[in-house]
């Protein structure tokens, strides 16, 4: 029900990324994990291989930890 967006860099393994998530879709009763229709993420990570491991917060959901696995899917 969300989708994301934003930029990220790369350097000596690390990554650092800046998202926006954003609703794409509605559902009764379901609500995003962020608790919130929309949010800015700041995250950090490393990349292994196809797959990379980011933690982070959101500046517009103070207390928030938000934490992903992202696994290359094509190029």
């Amino acid at each position: 029900m969300m989708y994301y967006t934003g930029e990220y860099t790369i350097a000596q393994g690390g990554i650092d990324a800046r998202l926006v998530a954003d609703t794409h879709s509605v559902m009764p009763g379901i609500m995003s994990v962020l608790g919130l229709p929309k949010a800015r993420l700041h995250l950090k990570g490393v990349a292994e291989g196809q797959s990379a491991h980011l933690s982070g917060t959101s500046p517009d959901h103070p207390g928030l930890s938000f934490e992903a696995t992202l696994t290359r899917l094509a190029d």
